[in-house]
């Protein structure tokens, strides 16, 4: 892409704290009579601020309003857009265009924010474009050439270093303003100067000091940060570079980033609203399930805005904690017969859900311990109830008869669009409730050893 990006030095007006005018001009006459959208960001999220038709003249004007500092995105559509910065302390943003590509050149008329943050973005789009040559070359790459597929991942990571980097000179030329507190989230902690500083705590490898000190440039208190992609860009790199992709490796990180946010109520609610979009968007779902529960629902963030469709997730998952009636059925058993969780239920001390499936390999993994707890407390009272998520029951059966087990078993062999498991919100094998005699749900254990306390607990 040549670079046509022109710095035009102009006369900034008397700054006025309440109001700014966006404005400027096209000179590629294709666009006249194209809608040109102004709208706010936040995350992965944008608010519809402003639209305005453009005029044979060329020109386009969205007039002076109360705006909050911070990114807003121009477009047309969205293989057409530009973000940009707008701050109140600036009364005019003047910004020129020839065509539909709104980078390609972006003549900065007036505004020393978007004179820093356009050289910015078209940075970002070469190192962009660069990744995107790496990416294409990584998919002719097998899965299971696991060294050459990290090599190109690290000849990524290189690009956003170097990115940080070209960018420090422009926070330098443009300091106190929005966009050198934007900019300064994109550079990665200096593992070489950790190093040379003799701090007392040492890293393996660099790799490791990043895993660590990742957040290090990123400023939680700044609740402008909010109006920008900024913790969405950082989070999402840590959590595909820096995080085991794992169920406990997520876990720590969803712990750490929102321990960061701590106190900072704005950035929390911002940081929360993250989470629960890309995990609902991406997976995977038990992700969902934990911001949800461990987060959305604990008291310190229960009076966070979010959407309306998180609030009713949110009460389908406090309906399934413990101290709630877990949900009754009746599901075919391995002898031909139905199963009555419910009936199963009252005639123990405690039941034991044990959702599994023959072809999961921490089923099998957690089997013998499991086979274990069942000898240690059938006699004290307690039933198990294996609930297969097969689709196959030839599998299925397969699957008892390999492992040898005596507890009750059933199945809808409908898989994760079982009606149990879509009740019951299961996202993973394997996964446990623990009932009493009356179907109150006393635990969820996750793993072994948690449900080695909680049988100790309730059959002592």
């Amino acid at each position: 892409m040549k670079k046509l990006l022109l710095i035009v030095m102009a006369f900034v007006g008397t700054v006025n704290a309440d109001a700014q005018v966006i404005t400027g001009e096209f000179s590629d006459n294709t666009v006249a009579g194209k809608m040109l959208y102004l709208e706010a960001v936040s995350g992965r999220r944008t608010t519809m601020v402003d639209s305005t038709k453009i005029d044979q003249s060329l020109e386009f004007r969205f007039n002076s309003t109360r705006r909050e500092t911070g990114v807003y995105r121009l477009s047309f559509d969205r293989k057409h857009q530009l973000d940009i910065i707008s701050n109140a302390t600036e009364d005019i943003v003047q910004l020129d265009f020839e065509g539909m590509d709104l980078l390609e050149g972006l003549s900065v008329i007036q505004s020393e924010e978007n004179r820093a943050f356009g050289e910015f973005n078209y940075l970002r789009e070469e190192m962009a474009k660069k990744k995107r040559e790496i990416n294409a070359e990584r998919k002719k790459v097998p899965k299971n050439n696991k060294a050459q597929r990290e090599l190109l991942s690290v000849r990524k990571d290189v690009l956003d270093k170097q990115f940080g980097k070209n960018t420090q000179p422009l926070m330098e030329a443009y300091p106190n303003t929005y966009f050198a507190r934007l900019a300064k989230c994109y550079q990665f902690p200096d593992y070489e100067a950790y190093q040379a500083s003799g701090a007392k705590k040492t890293y393996p490898s660099e790799k490791a000091f990043l895993t660590d000190r990742f957040f290090d440039t990123v400023d939680f208190t700044d609740i402008g940060l909010t109006k920008s992609t900024v913790y969405k860009d950082r989070i999402y790199k840590y959590l595909v570079r820096y995080t085991q992709y794992n169920e406990p490796g997520l876990i720590r990180s969803v712990d750490k980033i929102m321990g960061l946010a701590e106190g900072h109520d704005s950035t929390k609610e911002h940081i929360l609203n993250y989470f629960l979009d890309h995990f609902n968007a991406n997976g995977p779902k038990l992700m969902l399930q934990f911001v949800l529960e461990n987060y959305l629902l604990d008291e310190s963030c229960s009076e966070m805005d979010v959407e309306e469709r998180y609030r009713m997730m949110a009460g389908e998952y406090q309906n399934l904690l413990p101290g709630n009636k877990a949900p009754n059925l009746q599901i075919a058993d391995d002898q031909g017969g139905m199963l009555d969780i419910a009936k199963v239920a009252a005639g123990q001390k405690g039941t034991l859900l044990f959702f599994w499936s023959s072809h999961c390999h921490y089923c099998e993994q957690a089997m013998p311990s499991v086979k274990k707890l069942y000898e240690q407390y059938k006699a004290k009272g307690l039933e198990i109830v294996g609930v297969s998520l097969d689709t196959n029951e030839q599998a299925w059966k397969a699957g008892i008869a390999k492992n040898t087990l005596t507890w009750k078993q059933a199945s809808e062999l409908k898989g994760y669009k079982s009606q149990i498991a879509l009740d019951y919100r299961i996202h993973k094998t394997p996964y446990f409730y623990l009932l009493d005699s009356d179907m109150q749900i006393v635990g969820k254990p996750n793993g072994i050893t948690a449900l080695e306390n909680a049988l100790m607990n309730m059959l002592p």
